[in-house]
């Protein structure tokens, strides 16, 4: 039977629900799905990153009321456009996550095809001023559309690279056979979700467990290790509530909980989780091998992924190829 879903299409009828299957929800979404494909099979960019960037997109096109906005992207917009402007809305959203505007910023404000595309003049320092409104919505439509309508997207990238590391493996070690990885099923991540830290160490012992005198000698880059978390506002979330469940569910996998500063009386609306070297592979459990992953803490709605990291800005500050 096909799963039921709440809808989403534009100014609903506060008066009466109505509810779609999934398969209506995915043909509702076709261009999107279109738009998101490009830039993870032809573009070959990073699904998480590449949803975060869709979303982006599609705030832009609900805010702007370009209603036809990811349409003329997918249809006019060259690869080489397209990937560049995805860069422009990492370059954002990696600026968004730090509450006070960094210096690392300074002088890479021009986001020449963003302005094209709303016909003002916006800076960095402009979404910067609006960070938590962006950050919540972008974070819904992540939820509620984003995830929902790519799944089945996101699988098979996921399945074809992974068919292909096993063939570069394969031609690189000729004498090992081995087999193609399966897609990882509904029932398995809830598995996955629920072992904790000594039973990974006892399955796999590839992984140096904490009280291990070799667990100095491991050195993998904080990004690789970094979680972003954040919360819905109204609903503070306190360092300790999140310390006491991610201790609970995996095990002491904290190396650093780094929560935002607001200003008094705001609530924290993000953090940064940073597993210890050795619990690397923790990650893909936690997030249940999600590009977003939505859990409870006390009643509480909490948002995880993978951290993103920062990428140079692909153009010089206030110049464009295509728009001078």
């Amino acid at each position: 039977m096909s799963s039921v879903l709440p809808t989403i299409l534009p100014y609903p009828n506060p008066n009466f629900i109505v509810t779609i299957t999934k398969e209506e929800f995915i043909l509702f979404h076709s261009v999107d799905r279109k738009l998101f494909s490009r830039l993870v099979v032809e573009l070959g960019r990073d699904t998480s990153q590449s949803i975060h960037v869709m979303a982006f997109i599609m705030w832009i096109e609900r805010k702007s009321k370009k209603c036809n906005l990811v349409e003329e992207i997918l249809q006019s917009w060259p690869n080489v456009m397209l990937s560049n402007l995805a860069d422009e809305v990492v370059v954002i959203l990696n600026c968004i996550e730090i509450s006070h505007y960094p210096n690392t910023f300074v002088g890479q404000s021009n986001l020449p095809l963003i302005q094209h595309i709303l016909c003002r003049n916006l800076t960095l320092e402009f979404f910067h001023k609006k960070r938590l409104e962006v950050i919540n919505d972008v974070t819904k439509l992540i939820n509620d559309v984003c995830v929902i309508a790519f799944e089945d997207i996101i699988e098979q990238v996921q399945y074809t690279m992974a068919i292909k590391m096993q063939q570069q493996m394969l031609y690189s070690y000729p004498n090992n056979i081995g087999m193609v990885p399966q897609q990882i099923q509904p029932d398995v991540r809830e598995i996955l979700a629920n072992l904790n830290l000594d039973d990974i160490y006892a399955c796999d012992s590839s992984i140096v467990a904490p009280n291990d005198d070799k667990r100095n000698e491991i050195k993998q880059p904080i990004d690789d290790r970094t979680i972003f978390m954040t919360f819905s506002k109204g609903y503070p979330i306190y360092e300790s509530e999140l310390r006491e469940f991610i201790t609970r569910k995996f095990g002491y996998i904290i190396d650093k909980l780094i929560m935002q500063k607001p200003n008094s009386p705001e609530q924290s609306m993000y953090a940064r989780l940073v597993v210890r070297p050795e619990a690397i592979d923790v990650i893909d459990h936690f997030l249940e091998y999600k590009p977003i992953m939505k859990f409870s803490i006390n009643g509480k709605h909490v948002w995880a992924r993978k951290y993103i990291p920062k990428l140079p800005p692909p153009f010089e500050p206030g110049t464009s190829q295509y728009f001078p």
